[in-house]
């Protein structure tokens, strides 16, 4: 049976970084995760990475940018080409923003060529906003921020 675990990426951990690099490379992705990671100096900002691992291999991860005053998080994927089917990293991410962050708005932001990861998102009823600057851009509120509010409101 094969477990898949979910970790929330330690820059200064030489195991992650070396999946992250072989990830990288078998996917034809060019970043530095840690370099995204960097420059988190204000108490204002959260900037993570959560990454499902397996049987010692990364296969899938997810950078959040989170604002703690906006109460808003910004979810980015990789572009896997190769990926079909369900990412499972994609609901957990939402809920580890939503339960975790204590966010209240989760936004995702795609290439248009994305089109597994779009598939997922509409699956998992977010709400398509359009293009902005050559990107596809989704989002998702809380739900239960959202039933708490109406039920504070009066609204059915």
């Amino acid at each position: 049976m094969n477990i898949e675990k979910l970790f929330i990426l330690d820059p200064n951990n030489s195991e992650h970084i070396k999946l992250f690099d072989n990830f990288n490379k078998s996917n034809n992705i060019d970043n530095n995760i840690v370099d995204l990671l960097s420059n988190n100096k204000s108490d204002n900002v959260i900037k993570e990475c959560l990454f499902l691992e397996e049987k010692g291999e990364l296969k899938d991860y997810c950078f959040i940018y989170a604002e703690k005053d906006r109460k808003a998080a910004t979810l980015e994927f990789a572009n896997i080409e190769k990926t079909t089917g369900k990412r499972k990293i994609i609901n957990m991410a939402k809920d580890y923003s939503f339960n975790a962050l204590n966010m209240q708005l989760v936004v995702i932001v795609t290439e248009p060529t994305n089109k597994n990861l779009i598939a997922n998102l509409a699956e998992l009823e977010f709400e398509n906003l359009g293009e902005d600057n050559g990107k596809l851009v989704f989002m998702k509120e809380n739900e239960l921020e959202k039933e708490q509010g109406m039920i504070r409101h009066g609204n059915n």
